[in-house]
């Protein structure tokens, strides 16, 4: 599961981790959430989240300065990650603003034919 979030969502994250990344199956490591993260404008922000990053080792940080346009290629980071890293079976990409079930997440994907794809969420 990739979670698209901003330098500067330090709190978002904190409840992310608080909240359904707790899940048993993310606790195992069978299901993997990782935080893409772009670099901040401001210095500072940058400085907390390298600590952050060396403290929960669950951040993968992108290596360019965030924007809106960045999402096409954090949504890249995300499926590359995946598949080179972990050969997953399936991928996911949220905001640090969405609450994931897990179970019901995977209760779908399951039921989905191998030789189709599966698509949930908003398409603007």
């Amino acid at each position: 599961i990739g979670i698209l979030s901003a330098g500067n969502h330090f709190a978002e994250r904190m409840a992310v981790r608080k909240s359904w990344m707790q899940h048993r199956l993310i606790k195992s490591s069978k299901v993997v959430a990782r935080f893409f993260v772009a670099l901040h404008s401001r210095k500072s922000i940058n400085v907390e989240l390298k600590k952050e990053v060396e403290f929960f080792r669950d951040i993968i940080v992108v290596p360019y300065m965030d924007s809106y346009d960045l999402v096409v290629l954090k949504t890249v980071a995300i499926c590359e990650y995946g598949a080179h890293h972990f050969a997953a079976k399936y991928i996911m990409k949220c905001d640090d603003d969405t609450f994931v079930r897990v179970d019901a997440v995977l209760s779908e994907a399951k039921k989905t034919p191998k030789d189709q794809s599966l698509y949930i969420g908003n398409i603007n």
